[in-house]
């Protein structure tokens, strides 16, 4: 073998050397990866609650020292906290004193109503402490409490029933007593629901309002002031939209009534008028 032929075999060898090294090393940052990644998600997610984490909490409460506790708290996930003995009270509690802190006067007496809520065990050194606390929230809050509430109410008495007002208000408005009341099972977005119509008469009884409520809250609106109005007496037929006439066309499109009336409910006094509809043109 010549000079020549002994450096080609070096530079051959060489070069071997290096892809092998790089194979070595590509496979190593693979395994690497794949043992990182579980790890990774193992560190990231909350740890499991114990026994010396809950007492740090409690001692540091028991210290009036609510920051430290909450962070400490605020290191599990909710279910650890709301499964392990008093940790989920105890965190609502430290909660309400941030807010207090920071002047949220009604987020604290919020939060301080789920810490009483969900407080299950007798904690010596924080039972007083968190009783006194919560009459000073209650004593900050109510004056609060109070305006909001004769501001909703200043509100509802001006006007008329609207979408979403709690239904217990509904005879509140300027509209008075309501004249008719009925409740039946509706289509309401895909569902059947027990829904409570309120009708509002004018003095020749016809019909100027119609309030639908759903759960406790008014879903649909209809006001007929207007027309009213024009028309004061009480008609001798039953209330009909004017737009029905627009959506002939599109009747076949629904497989029965109900799927109609839920996609075009606004336009509808209730479903029966509807139904009335799809009949006549399916």
């Amino acid at each position: 073998m010549g000079v020549g032929d002994s450096i080609e075999k070096k530079k051959f060898l060489t070069e071997e050397r290096k892809a092998f090294l790089l194979i070595v090393v590509f496979i190593a940052f693979f395994l690497a990866i794949i043992i990182g990644i579980p790890a990774a998600v193992h560190f990231s997610e909350n740890p499991k609650m114990t026994d010396s984490a809950y007492n740090k909490a409690v001692e540091y409460m028991e210290q009036g020292d609510f920051d430290s506790a909450y962070r400490l708290l605020s290191r599990y996930k909710y279910d650890e906290r709301e499964s392990y003995r008093d940790a989920l009270a105890l965190y609502w509690l430290c909660s309400a004193h941030r807010s207090y802190d920071e002047g949220n006067y009604k987020i604290a007496a919020d939060e301080y109503d789920r810490y009483a809520k969900n407080r299950k065990y007798i904690h010596p050194g924080i039972d007083g402490a968190a009783q006194e606390f919560g009459n000073t929230v209650k004593e900050k809050y109510e004056p609060i409490s109070r305006s909001e509430e004769e501001r909703f109410l200043e509100k509802i008495k001006s006007d008329v029933p609207y979408i979403d007002m709690p239904e217990e208000y509904i005879d509140m408005t300027i509209l008075g007593r309501h004249s008719e009341k009925s409740q039946k099972t509706e289509m309401v977005r895909h569902n059947k629901r027990t829904v409570t119509t309120y009708v509002f008469n004018n003095q020749y009884g016809r019909e100027i309002f119609c309030a639908k409520c759903v759960s406790g809250k008014v879903w649909l609106v209809f006001d007929s002031r207007k027309y009213a109005a024009e028309n004061p007496y009480p008609p001798t037929t039953r209330r009909s939209t004017t737009r029905k006439k627009d959506y002939d066309r599109d009747v076949d499109e629904f497989g029965d009534a109900e799927d109609y009336y839920d996609w075009y409910y606004d336009d509808y006094y209730d479903f029966e008028d509807a139904e009335e509809y799809f009949d006549e043109y399916y």
